[in-house]
């Protein structure tokens, strides 16, 4: 057993008593909160794909364009999707942004989300075409499915009948392939695929826990670096996949598990993580931390 190794090992008790400590009870402080509103399945996965993709920036902002944007959709979200198309609906979200994001943005959005269930009936449907069960993770069939979702007809929206290449709405679809940690979608992946614990949905029963990534925040990143769990200096999808190896280590069938525990030291403003045994002034995140300068912090 190498040192690393044994490193790791100890950490096994303090991520099992985090994992323990910040379970469902906190599970309003986050925006998978949203998707539990809802009892229909797909309405809980059309859900899921919007909070996870508009979770960056604040906890206030994100909650607040989550409520702006499912009062919009009515009772039903999926049923909203399916009838969606550029007019009139459009006119519903006149006046919407967030943050880089424009009204034209989320309507585009929308839009590629609403053909992924008029053609595939569900997102779990799309992604499974894609998917192998023998893959060690699930970047492969993540690029598929964003690149399909993204190789759509925008028509009614652009002249080229394609998505821009430099359009913002990229930034919901990206790809392990393009370097990118894809945050949002192993977000997402993770709330369709585990639900041991009654956080996650669970929703995508052809898909192993095992398979997936670590959703990489800025937070996460700062962890895992001061703990050892990557030598990396950017949070980018290798970034992402050396961290979950690690966590491997802790549990192999279940490595994202701990995910939502650790994302609440940074949402709470726990940190320097003292459960971890990372002191503060040995935490990497200290010379950019939030907390100590009085601002507020991001959660995501």
């Amino acid at each position: 057993m190498t040192k690393h190794v044994e490193n790791i090992l100890k950490l096994k008790e303090p991520f099992e008593a985090l994992y323990q400590n910040y379970s469902r009870e906190y599970l309003k402080t986050d925006p998978l909160w949203f998707a539990h509103q809802y009892q229909n399945p797909l309405d809980q996965e059309a859900v899921a794909f919007i909070a996870s993709a508009f979770a960056y920036g604040s906890v206030e902002q994100i909650f607040k364009i989550l409520h702006s944007l499912l009062k919009v959709m009515g009772p039903s979200p999926v049923k909203f999707l399916r009838d969606y198309c550029s007019q009139p609906p459009q006119k519903l979200f006149e006046g919407f942004y967030y943050r880089f994001h424009k009204s034209k943005d989320i309507q585009v959005f929308l839009y590629l989300l609403s053909e992924v269930y008029r053609r595939e009936n569900s997102l779990g449907a799309l992604f499974k075409k894609h998917y192998h069960p023998d893959s060690a993770d699930l970047s492969q069939a993540l690029d598929a499915f964003t690149r399909e979702i993204l190789s759509y007809s925008v028509k009614d929206y652009f002249s080229s009948h394609l998505l821009p290449q430099n359009s913002r709405v990229r930034f919901f679809f990206s790809s392990p392939k393009e370097g990118s940690s894809c945050k949002r979608l192993n977000l997402f992946l993770r709330w369709m695929v585990r639900k041991e614990d009654g956080l996650d949905l669970g929703l995508w029963d052809f898909a192993s826990p095992s398979q997936l990534t670590i959703p990489l925040d800025t937070h996460i990143y700062w962890v895992a670096s001061s703990l050892g769990f990557t030598r990396r200096q950017s949070p980018h999808w290798k970034t992402a996949a050396e961290i979950t190896e690690n966590l491997k280590l802790l549990d192999s069938l279940d490595p994202v598990k701990y995910d939502f525990a650790l994302s609440r030291l940074g949402i709470l403003e726990l940190c320097p993580p003292e459960e971890l045994g990372i002191p503060c002034k040995k935490c990497k995140k200290r010379s950019d931390c939030r907390r100590l300068k009085g601002r507020p912090s991001h959660a995501f």
